[in-house]
């Protein structure tokens, strides 16, 4: 199991064995939660490291930033703009947004 066994160089020879205890013990916590999820537990999990993570923050960001300038660009462009200031649509999809990640990751 442990390929460090004996190694005065492995990180856990350098801890107390009362953390290595509770590591363990966090471990086989996680374990039995992993056997014990229902199907719909596993995928709302799932979906909720996607809608933490920094990619998807960023992607949020740049697709806001995009909205705002193609609709302060619009007329410039020979367009019609589609959300005017103060971009009541955005604002919508960013409180859906906002209900759609918090209320996955209290689920979570």
């Amino acid at each position: 199991m442990n390929d460090h066994a004996g190694d005065p160089a492995a990180p856990e020879s350098k801890l107390p064995p009362s953390v290595n205890e509770n590591i363990g013990t966090i471990s086989e916590f996680y374990a039995r939660h992993e056997e014990h999820a229902s199907a719909t537990q596993k995928v709302v999990e799932k979906i909720a490291l996607f809608l933490g993570s920094p990619g998807y923050v960023i992607t949020n960001l740049v697709l806001m930033l995009v909205w705002i300038a193609a609709n302060l660009g619009a007329e410039e462009m020979g367009w019609q703009s589609f959300d005017e200031p103060p971009f009541f649509w955005l604002q919508g999809l960013i409180g859906l947004n906002a209900f759609i990640i918090s209320t996955t990751v209290l689920i979570r």
